[in-house]
């Protein structure tokens, strides 16, 4: 069974705002039914699995990377 997170819980491990997932669900960096499913008209929620590897192509994992991204957005650990 796949594993959801929530909004909040996006927003939180990655340091993006609210707004800024939503923009890049309008400009399909994310696509539904890929990275996120829509139980409710209102509700967002993210798989698990596609989210991590979107995240690893938004963040390469160079030492040097891995260092910014962990101070400035906290780490990616869902």
């Amino acid at each position: 069974m796949e594993e959801y997170i929530s909004m909040e819980e996006f927003c939180r491990v990655t340091g993006y705002k609210r707004q800024t997932i939503y923009n890049k669900i309008h400009r399909k960096e994310l696509e539904l039914g890929k990275h996120y499913t829509k139980p409710t008209r209102k509700k967002i929620l993210f798989k698990r699995g596609p989210i991590l590897e979107w995240l690893e192509g938004e963040f390469p994992s160079t030492p040097e990377s891995r260092e910014a991204r962990d101070t400035t957005r906290g780490r990616i650990s869902i």
